[in-house]
């Protein structure tokens, strides 16, 4: 006898089950119950063997749930999240360094060659104009300088300086103060005004102290933090090698005063005696 199923429900399960298709459908319908009640048996095994471990599985089942859920709740601790944001922390600044307002300058060594000028220089001395051919770009290190301009000969003087500087693209600005101290920079075109900077990565600025000539070079890693590339700068009011919060070198107008402060293109500190300085001398020498 069947169970309280109807024989098309019984049917439906049977053909589920075996995967049978239409014809074998229209042999069960016309069989009638016998083959039904040993497909009946047949599943009834199936099914009692499979409620028996079926509880445990979905137990299982149950337990990782619970066991991803607890690891995720332990990744959203505040301990973990702490550590995930000193970590990420830790990479940003190991990529990206804080640089300071200055960097080390290079130290200037007299070389084995000392250029031949066309007059006797008033500021430089003989292993000053040594160090110097040996810091400036390869191209100029062996030519002839030219004094260009002198406020000794020339008078003082903005427009003569730019008037002369005309002769020559690459030269060296040289200035000593009230104080006697001797600094400069290395311009590589032609000083002249204009409306905006122009100039090379091959300029640098150099103080010609005592014990030790320095020099400072464009300092190319800042640019990784801020814009640096300004290089020189000319105006009918002064002229100025550097910027950033100062520049590194300025004159004004009337060759009377000056100033030079920290510059982020360099990362110079004050090159003369202080920030705002009397101008005692100057000479701009024409490497070609």
């Amino acid at each position: 006898m069947l169970p309280d199923l109807t024989k098309a429900a019984w049917r439906t399960v049977l053909l589920f089950v075996v995967g049978a298709g239409p014809a074998t459908y229209m042999a069960v319908e016309q069989s009638g119950s016998s083959l039904l009640w040993g497909a009946y048996v047949s599943l009834t095994s199936t099914v009692k063997h499979l409620a028996g471990s079926a509880p445990e599985y979905h137990r299982a089942d149950e337990e990782d749930e619970d066991l991803i859920w607890d690891e995720a709740d332990d990744d959203d601790s505040p301990e973990c999240s702490a550590a995930s944001t000193n970590s990420r922390q830790s990479y940003v600044t190991e990529e990206a360094p804080e640089l300071g307002p200055t960097c080390s300058p290079q130290v200037l060594a007299p070389g084995n060659y000392c250029p031949k000028c066309s007059e006797q220089s008033s500021i430089l001395r003989q292993t000053d104009l040594m160090a110097l051919a040996a810091a400036v770009p390869l191209r100029h290190k062996w030519r002839d300088w030219q004094l260009l301009y002198s406020s000794s000969r020339d008078g003082i003087s903005l427009k003569t300086l730019y008037r002369q500087a005309a002769a020559s693209k690459a030269s060296l600005l040289v200035i000593r103060d009230r104080q006697q101290q001797v600094f400069g920079c290395f311009a590589s075109e032609t000083w002249r005004v204009a409306p905006r900077y122009y100039g090379t990565g091959e300029c640098f600025v150099f103080q010609l102290g005592q014990p030790q000539l320095l020099c400072w070079r464009w300092w190319q890693k800042k640019m990784h933090q801020c814009k640096n590339d300004f290089f020189q700068f000319g105006t009918p009011e002064g002229l100025a090698m550097g910027g950033g919060a100062h520049y590194a070198i300025r004159l004004d107008a009337d060759l009377a005063m000056g100033s030079s402060g920290t510059s982020s293109t360099f990362g110079s500190p004050c090159l003369a005696s202080s920030e705002e300085f009397q101008i005692g001398k100057v000479e701009l020498w024409g490497l070609g």
